[in-house]
């Protein structure tokens, strides 16, 4: 895409890669934990979709609460998998993996969105066979399977934020520093990359004030 002004590239700086991935993680299996209590202590397994940094973190977290996870990445057919080994599908491509008419092939499942938006499982399809509602954060269930959270990430609740300011001040800092950039120096039309300077400096001031809470 031809961009007649320069963007900073945060998202994939390595400092919201390598910090704020597995703090995200975490807070996806903990909202998991907090609506759906009985899917973590189920003899299932999970199957999380999407091997980037957040969909291995989630794994690792569902891993240390004891539940058997898969992972595979989006170029995986979900069609060769035998899905009745699992009860939650966690979605972390911001791609639709699940068009509707796999939805219904189905056996009992969960399907949690751990993305940025409600792509992951042809959600706006399956909330068409429902009446309308103003419910963002409402669980749809079509036959056995359960959309939860209307398809929209599960983490994101209508809170301002969802994890303790301590932990997410780390993303709060990188768009704050990004906007001080783009307003104070010069960069080329199209996407910069974020400065290793300025990501290490926050990071070690991160990590530092981490240390001071602990």
């Amino acid at each position: 895409m031809k961009l007649n002004y320069p963007v900073l590239n945060i998202a994939r700086s390595k400092t919201k890669l390598d910090i704020e991935s597995p703090i995200i993680g975490s807070g996806v299996v903990q909202k998991i934990i907090e609506h759906y209590p009985d899917i973590i202590h189920s003899s299932k397994q999970a199957l999380v979709i999407g091997a980037g940094p957040i969909g291995l973190a989630v794994k690792k977290s569902l891993e240390k609460m004891g539940k058997n996870v898969d992972i595979i990445d989006v170029d995986t057919l979900i069609s060769e998998l035998n899905m009745n080994l699992f009860d939650v599908v966690i979605g972390c491509t911001g791609e639709n993996i699940l068009a509707d008419n796999n939805v219904k092939k189905l056996g009992k499942v969960l399907l949690v969105s751990a993305s940025s938006s409600d792509k992951e499982f042809s959600a706006l399809t399956i909330r068409e066979h429902f009446p309308k509602n103003t419910d963002p954060h409402k669980d749809y269930v079509q036959g056995e399977v359960t959309l939860s959270n209307s398809g929209f990430p599960i983490n994101f609740d209508g809170r301002i934020q969802f994890l303790p300011l301590e932990k997410i001040q780390i993303t709060l800092g990188l768009i704050f520093a990004g906007i001080c950039l783009t307003s104070s120096r010069e960069f080329s039309n199209g996407l910069n990359d974020f400065p290793t300077d300025i990501g290490n400096e926050i990071t070690n001031d991160y990590l530092v004030l981490s240390r001071q809470n602990n």
